[in-house]
């Protein structure tokens, strides 16, 4: 049976005390600190500079398609096969491995909050409950979905949770090439274009194929 996500995890709201328990002021430069102070106030300035840091990384390898060979692919399809079987504990576990490259994806606090909820950790629920909304809030701030003014997600599920939030569903998906960029295009019924810069997700699957093509080659010599 498939877990209703969306109704059961709506229903939790964050309590003033621990918005400030959570949400401190950013003190540092690294990940964890910038997504505190984004928490506090999800803007897309915050967003794209935590973004840009979180690209940068080794371990940033989202899941893009069946042809991405890779580590934290297996890890996120580990992560999202146990949230779609229930087993809520081994999300936690799983979950705490990807914190920082999936820090700015909805659906990874998603399934956290989840997965807490159903193991009665309400606080770490309501905590995963307002970093989900914060990246969808945030990712609705850097753009307005169209060719000139494209949302810039991370991850290949940000285009959907942004949809789904909008109560739009898809009918059919592009993957668009101008010049550098890269851009995944969702239309849905009425034939309205919903765009999605999709350049560093879709650079870092090209650098981890070429160096696993490099690899390949290696062993052979």
């Amino acid at each position: 049976m498939r877990v209703n996500t969306r109704n059961r995890f709506a229903v939790i709201s964050i309590p003033l005390w621990l918005h400030r328990i959570c949400c401190s002021p950013m003190r540092t430069s690294t990940i964890d600190e910038r997504f505190s102070d984004f928490l506090e106030d999800p803007t897309a300035d915050r967003l794209v500079a935590i973004r840009e840091m979180v690209t940068r990384r080794v371990d940033y390898q989202p899941h893009v398609g069946r042809s991405v060979d890779s580590s934290d692919s297996g890890a996120w399809t580990s992560l999202s096969s146990a949230f779609d079987r229930e087993d809520f504990s081994t999300v936690l576990e799983l979950a705490a491995s990807l914190s920082k490259p999936f820090c700015l994806c909805p659906r990874y606090h998603m399934m956290i909050g989840v997965a807490a909820l159903e193991l009665g950790d309400l606080p770490r629920a309501k905590h995963a409950r307002r970093a989900y909304q914060a990246c969808l809030d945030g990712l609705f701030e850097t753009g307005e979905g169209t060719f000139a003014a494209p949302y810039l997600i991370s991850y290949p599920s940000d285009a959907h949770e942004m949809l789904a939030e909008l109560g739009v569903q898809a009918c059919r998906q592009m993957l668009v090439e101008a010049g550098d960029a890269r851009f995944d295009v969702l239309v849905d019924a009425d034939g309205e274009e919903y765009w999605f810069d999709a350049t560093p997700m879709l650079a870092a699957a090209n650098r981890r194929q070429s160096a696993a093509a490099v690899d390949t080659e290696l062993r052979h010599v």
